[in-house]
């Protein structure tokens, strides 16, 4: 139990650090750019640039994929999520079911969504596991979430 409180302090306390850059509340543009940096603007003003790690996806259907199944992600990526999840044994030999969702959650390359918030769940282990800045759950085309996290911010412009 001592892991969640880790987790949700650690969320917390990024939440704080970020605020004065980002609104949680905002929707804002992400832009991709070729040196593996993804860009945040609101309009035409630039926000931030940061260095990103992707995860997954989750699909309309409520099926989490790994990016690891998702052609076209680089072996740097991969090697980053196999270290995430590596972190398995962590949420062993517990009834909770938070900690059951998370060890189920690292060590399926599929796993089926059952309730909203373990889509907050996802992201405040993600934040915690890879010690990012933030996190951001943007749509794709196909109207599948994505899982990034920050991991540097380079550039920041308000």
């Amino acid at each position: 139990m001592k892991i969640l409180k880790k987790i949700v302090k650690n969320h917390k306390d990024k939440l704080k650090g970020v605020n004065n850059i980002l609104n949680k509340n905002k929707n804002y543009t992400i832009l991709f750019d070729k040196n593996d940096r993804i860009i945040l603007t609101t309009g035409n003003n630039k926000v931030l640039t940061a260095g990103y790690n992707f995860y997954g996806i989750l699909q309309p259907n409520d099926v989490w994929i790994w990016a690891t199944a998702i052609p076209g992600i680089g072996i740097t990526m991969k090697n980053k999520i196999k270290s995430i999840r590596k972190n398995a044994h962590l949420f062993e030999k517990s009834n909770n079911p938070k900690i059951l969702f998370y060890h189920h959650f690292l060590t399926q390359d599929i796993v089926m969504i059952t309730d909203k918030k373990q889509i907050q769940w996802i992201n405040q282990l993600l934040l915690y596991l890879d010690d990012s800045i933030y996190y951001l759950n943007p749509l794709n085309s196909k109207k599948n979430v994505q899982f990034i996290t920050l991991s540097k911010i380079f550039e920041k412009y308000v």
